[in-house]
């Protein structure tokens, strides 16, 4: 006789219900690998560290205009310096007898000159190195200088005018743009992105004159602008009346 398998219902056993294990879900160190909060930290870190640098390169490149920009109006405020002193030089008796035995000084041998008979406060000497000169420096022996004794290093940044003519030019109007005092050959690049500084006869206040202002009132080629001893300097408007 065949053996049959019991069907429920007739006697035989009842198999046991079938069941299904549903996996469960990975724990998320194991699904993913490693937790994703250190890469948002990394991230947020990152992005941090490139703001800074952002503000800071901001910050200390409008420090560096600002730093310009003001040692650029002191190096103005230096020529409105010079131009008082001229203004009282000019208002003393002794400065005509002066400008009557030494009408050619001009230049540097003008300024010391001044300085040395006490035409000029001797506070202004001071004020005739530039403030971004490579090269001139403020007299450390004043008393030396005063008493005639050249300095070691260079000391005067400016042009001035002939002594015999400084009278006449001071009364010319701001209109006819004629400068005074403007920095010598040496110091002329001193401020290249900016110009020269020049103090204009009968005029207010000191101010910068670029080479492409230069070029379009004057004339003024760039061949000329890189030579103002040997093309401007008492030769060629406006610098024909000021020398080294």
């Amino acid at each position: 006789m065949t053996n049959q398998p019991l069907k429920p219902g007739h006697g035989g056993p009842v198999p046991e219900p079938r069941t299904f294990s549903v996996p469960m879900r990975a724990p998320e160190p194991q699904c993913m690998g490693r937790s994703p909060r250190p890469y948002a930290i990394a991230a947020a870190s990152f992005m941090f560290l490139c703001l800074a640098i952002m503000f800071g390169v901001i910050f200390f490149a409008n420090k560096a205009t600002d730093i310009g920009s003001s040692k650029r109006s002191l190096e103005a405020k230096q020529l409105g310096d010079l131009d008082a002193g001229i203004k009282h030089m000019l208002a003393e008796q002794r400065f005509a007898s002066a400008a009557k035995k030494h009408p050619e000084l001009a230049g540097e041998a003008f300024w010391a000159f001044a300085l040395r008979e006490g035409l000029l406060d001797d506070a202004l000497l001071s004020k005739l190195s530039s403030l971004n000169s490579t090269t001139d420096l403020r007299p450390e022996n004043r008393e030396a200088f005063f008493k005639g004794t050249a300095p070691a290093q260079p000391w005067c940044s400016y042009t001035a005018p002939r002594m015999g003519e400084l009278a006449e030019l001071m009364k010319r109007s701001p209109e006819d743009r004629i400068v005074l005092v403007t920095f010598n050959s040496r110091n002329w690049s001193n401020y290249p992105e900016n110009g020269v500084v020049v103090l204009w006869a009968g005029g207010e206040r000191a101010e910068f004159l670029d080479f492409e202002t230069a070029a379009e009132e004057f004339g003024i080629t760039a061949e000329e602008w890189a030579d103002p001893a040997g093309k401007l300097f008492g030769k060629k408007a406006p610098f024909q009346h000021t020398y080294e």
